[in-house]
């Protein structure tokens, strides 16, 4: 079972860069662990359909590119940095004060996902939810967890919250459509 959460926009570059210089090469990070639309294959190597549409951006445009996967904090990491550019990244106030955003190449809808049994909820409060550790759902949702409205349960993957989502140990998982579809 499943509640939609809400529609949130993905954007190329998030840093793309803070000046395209201001890297050695062309590089560009994406999230490892959200299949099928970002990841990283078994050589460790960016796939996905965000890799795909950046790299024949940059193809497009006669610019060399390299395509790198990452754990998700190690990404807003060199975000903070301006380090290299970042692909397929959730747009927030605090992140647009380091980054310079592109147009949304795609819009992604993330779902709160249940357990057949656990029935539906109007809202989150007083359950606990499974998120990805150090992503934003969107400033509403950022604001309700920073009140306490529920308990929030990071994980790295999302498989590993659907893992815990199957055991009863957390109410709803957070997801987008896509990486759920393949999970």
């Amino acid at each position: 079972m499943w509640q939609r959460f809400g529609a949130l926009f993905l954007l190329c570059g998030a840093c793309l860069w803070r000046a395209i210089g201001a890297c050695a090469a062309e590089v560009v990070v994406f999230d490892d662990g959200s299949p099928p639309i970002m990841y990283a294959d078994p050589a460790g190597m960016a796939r996905g359909i965000y890799p795909a549409i950046v790299t024949r951006a940059f193809e497009r445009m006669n610019t060399p590119l390299e395509v790198r996967a990452w754990p998700f904090k190690r990404v807003i990491g060199a975000l903070k940095t301006g380090q290299v550019g970042v692909g397929g990244l959730i747009f927030t106030r605090e992140r647009e004060k380091i980054a310079d955003y592109s147009r949304p190449y795609i819009t992604e809808v993330i779902r709160a996902y249940a357990r057949p049994s656990a029935g539906r909820a109007a809202d989150l409060k007083g359950l606990i939810v499974g998120v990805r550790r150090g992503w934003s759902y969107g400033s509403d949702f950022d604001a309700a967890r920073a009140r306490g409205d529920f308990l929030a349960m990071e994980f790295g993957l999302d498989q590993q919250g659907f893992e815990m989502l199957a055991l009863g140990r957390i109410d709803r998982m957070l997801s987008t459509e896509w990486t759920a579809a393949v999970l």
